[in-house]
Formats: structure tokens, sequence, C-alpha cells
């Protein structure tokens, strides 16, 4: 019974792919660039935390 419980669970997320269609295909475009900027934060081991990248003031 797991078997067929795991078999429908995945087509149904096939299923949920297919009818996104634009939307789904659009976010596996963008997704591994998306994936490669996260990973960037391993260039700064050096740094603690999270740092500033902008400041606002208001005159």
């Amino acid at each position: 019974n797991g078997y067929r419980d795991r078999l429908f669970a995945s087509h149904n997320l096939m299923e949920e792919a297919t009818a996104g269609g634009a939307t789904y295909k659009l976010y596996s475009v963008i997704y591994p660039f998306l994936y490669l900027i996260s990973k960037l934060d391993y260039l700064f081991v050096f740094t603690r935390g999270a740092r500033l990248i902008v400041e606002a003031r208001k005159h």
C-alpha cells in the first residue's frame, strides 16, 4: 500500500507541474541561477553575519 501511495503522489506532482505550464518552466529556468547566487555567501567566509548593502537617508 505504501508503494501505491508514493506512486500516486509522484503522479499528482507531475500533473501539478504540467498544469503550471509557463510558470513551472520559468521557475525551472531561473532556479539554477538563484541557487548559485545563494551559494555566493560561501565566498565571504571571513565575514560574520549579515552586512548592510545599502543605506538610505531622508533629507
